[in-house]
């Protein structure tokens, strides 16, 4: 199938255009990839195609089906093991498959071992391997990465001055204590004041007489 689009002569059209065909095909791949598939062999000594290129070319995965068509009166297929598979002995089949029209579903990853139930024409090649691909999980989500520590608290020499204080050995005191102050007037006057400081830089004063 061929789509031919015309767009004109705007850039922008063209790359919106270009972006959403590539969406909708990337849509699509993914969506066929999920998909199970029937794949029909047809059973016989001398296939068009060699058993073992058609099996290497083709993608199987699990769910994936095999349909199996063949000479009902004359041939079966067997699903044996490996060792089985090379001795061309179906007397021990993990699964017998008759009728002429047969579906085999591939139910894990891993390898499968199909022969004919006719040894001679197994020796001539009628039987096949078929390896299913396995199941790809989702990856995991990255770890959370834990919060940084709270730096320790300086001491000693590296803390800071507390509120209030002055460096250099300069004089003021912390405001919630402050230093007591008492004033008293010359002996000339008659009055005297006393100051004193209260907590939270409050003053209270207080004034009386001199005899």
């Amino acid at each position: 199938m061929h789509v031919i689009i015309s767009m004109g002569n705007n850039p922008g059209i063209v790359v919106c255009t270009y972006l959403c065909m590539c969406l909708i095909l990337l849509t699509g791949m993914g969506c066929s990839s999920s998909r199970a598939h029937e794949f029909p062999v047809g059973w016989v000594v001398r296939p068009a195609e060699p058993y073992p290129h058609w099996a290497e070319r083709l993608r199987f995965q699990v769910n994936d089906t095999l349909r199996f068509k063949y000479n009902k009166d004359s041939d079966t297929v067997a699903v044996v093991n490996s060792g089985d598979y090379a001795q061309c002995s179906a007397g021990n089949p993990l699964v017998q498959l008759a009728g002429g029209n047969s579906v085999f579903k591939f139910d894990r990853s891993g390898p499968f071992f199909f022969i004919t139930g006719n040894k001679s024409n197994c020796a001539q090649g009628q039987k096949l391997i078929i390896v299913v691909l396995a199941v790809r999980s989702p990856p995991p989500p990255p770890p959370v990465a834990a919060a940084p520590a709270p730096a320790p608290a300086p001491t000693g020499r590296n803390a800071p001055p507390k509120e209030g204080s002055s460096g250099g050995g300069g004089g003021g005191g912390s405001p919630h204590t402050p230093s007591a102050a008492v004033a008293v007037a010359p002996a000339s006057s008659r009055w005297a004041v006393v100051v004193v400081p209260m907590v939270s830089g409050l003053v209270f004063s207080m004034g009386f007489g001199l005899n």
